[in-house]
Parts: structure tokens; sequence; C-alpha cells
């Protein structure tokens, strides 16, 4: 429900040509993130609420079924209001800080010494800000620059459906990955390579292995066209 569903709804809301469902699926994978990083934040306390996962799982399918648009809700009535209220401008601004920390080039040596830090520390701070927290900021202003075409919502939704296949390989495989000491960083690397700017990976993932095959094995063509 949380990971399955919303990557093969994104797949075709990448190959429709409606940006409506787009912006459905990048308000869900926005949501999500906010939701995994809470989690993570709030773990010793979630701890203590026997229920929680059942509510997290009703939750989420108000907010991916398509009879209700949770998501697109959530998003107009709380996110919107909030960025409309602030100004996008301070949105873009904490995104660009966050890609400046990591694009200086005095910065290198301390992202070096996370990687090969003792203490969990990528785990606490590098992997969540660059898998959930910077993605969640430039799914928000692609949602909100319209103005300037489809690339951006590609680029993300792309992001988010090879985030959510790379996490169901990891729930798969878990018994071999934890044999593999560095495979962390080697998600980490690889994750990085998806989102910056300068590289958008995830573009260029999408459209060479998953456009190719969905192409070459007709996956959705009873969904109508895709895009041009």
């Amino acid at each position: 429900m949380t990971l399955l569903f919303p990557l093969y709804a994104s797949v075709r809301a990448i190959e429709t040509r409606s940006k409506v469902d787009d912006e459905q699926w990048l308000a869900y994978w926005m949501l999500y993130s906010f939701l995994t990083l809470m989690e993570m934040l709030l773990q010793p306390i979630l701890e203590w609420i026997p229920i929680w996962y059942d509510i997290k799982l009703v939750f989420v399918a108000w907010l991916v079924l398509p009879h209700f648009r949770g998501a697109a809700f959530m998003y107009d009535r709380f996110v919107k209001k909030n960025i409309k209220k602030y100004g996008l401008h301070k949105v873009i601004h904490h995104k660009n800080k966050f890609l400046e920390y990591f694009s200086t080039p005095k910065k290198v040596p301390l992202y070096i010494e996370f990687l090969d830090s003792p203490l969990p520390v990528t785990h606490i701070l590098v992997r969540p800000m660059m898998m959930l927290l910077y993605p969640l900021y430039a799914s928000v202003i692609a949602i909100e620059r319209r103005s300037k075409g489809d690339s951006d919502h590609e680029q993300w939704l792309a992001y988010w459906i090879l985030y959510s296949f790379l996490t169901l390989m990891e729930m798969l495989l878990q018994p071999i990955l934890q044999w593999i000491p560095i495979w962390h960083d080697i998600k980490l690397v690889f994750v990085a390579w998806l989102v910056l700017p300068q590289l958008r990976g995830a573009t260029f993932m999408y459209e060479r292995f998953v456009k190719k095959n969905i192409k070459k094995y007709g996956v959705l063509d009873q969904h109508g066209k895709g895009k041009n």
C-alpha cells in the first residue's frame, strides 16, 4: 500500500499527458517522506502506541486510493496554504542552502568524515536528508512551478519510483545485504546521483530502463498513450 501501488501509479502518471495525476502522486510522495521522517524522530514514542501501524495503514489508504485522492486534498489544504502564506521563495531558499552545503568543496572533507565515522551519522543525518528531506522540498517546488513544464514533475516522479523500487528490493534482499558492510554507503552515493540537479540521475534511469521496458512490453497500453 505504501510503496508498490504508488510505484505503479507514479509510472502511469509519468506516461499519461495529464498533469493532475502527476501532482497527486508528487503530493503523496511528499507526504510519505514527511511521515517517514516523523516516524524516525518519534520512534521511541510510537513504540508505546500499539495501533500506530494500523492507523498509518488506514491513513495511507486514504492518501493513495483514487476514490479519495487524500494526498491531493492534504497538499491543497495544508501545504499549499502555507506556501501561499510564507512564499515559495523561502522553500526554494532552503532547498538551495541544502544543495550549497553538499556542493561546496570545503564541505567535502566533512562529508567524508560522515562516511568514515564509527557512529551511525550517515543513518541519523545524511541519508534521511538526501533520500527524503531534499526530495520532499524539490517535489513541493515541482508542483508549485507549473510554468516550467513537465521536466521537474518527471524528474521527481522518476526519483520516487526508483526510491520505492530500491526500498522494496532492500526488504526482499535484507539477509544478503546485511553481509555487504558498504551497502549503505553505495546506496547513499547512488541516491545522491539520482537527486542532485547537476546530474538528474533519476530521469536518466527512468528513460534508459523503465520507459524502455514499458514500451517493449506495453505494460500501460490499456491506460492510454504516454506523454510526447
